[in-house]
């Protein structure tokens, strides 16, 4: 039974690892090219903007359409959470960002069974998300975005 769990959280740390980096390097490229010039995120003129202005730090620049009338990447810095909603609560969305990782790791302790592993990958994905959001939220005070649907 105890290799089994430990089975079980290689895949979600292995799955929440990759996620990050495929998170953090995606959004890391995206802001190397998509805007035809390298884009550089400073903290403090993201700070110094305030939540109604970070379009002012992104350069006009064209859509990459990655599939005709589905999806394109377009360059973002988002002050808040989904669509911008809650802009300039910034410490309320890493408070609550740290409390759903908590929560996270406990469905995957309390909920799945030790071979859940499409549980266990689902919940490495989402956690790694969460957390490539968190590093942008604390080191450049927004969230750097690109895949527009």
């Amino acid at each position: 039974m105890k290799e089994s769990r430990a089975k079980a959280w290689a895949v979600l740390l292995s799955t929440l690892f990759l996620g990050v980096i495929v998170d953090l390097g995606s959004k890391w490229m995206a802001f190397e090219r998509v805007s035809g010039a390298p884009v550089q995120v400073d903290r403090q003129e993201v700070l110094a903007a305030g939540p109604g202005h970070l379009g002012d730090l992104i350069p006009p620049h064209r859509p990459v359409i990655v599939v005709r009338d589905l999806l394109e990447f377009t360059l973002v810095l988002n002050p808040g959470a989904v669509f911008g909603m809650g802009a300039g609560k910034r410490w309320i969305f890493v408070a609550f960002t740290f409390g759903a990782l908590a929560f996270g790791v406990y469905l995957f302790h309390a909920w799945t069974r030790p071979r859940d592993y499409v549980a266990h990958v689902g919940l490495g994905l989402i956690l790694s998300g969460g957390l490539g959001n968190l590093y942008d939220r604390l080191t450049f005070a927004c969230v750097r975005d690109f895949i527009h649907p």
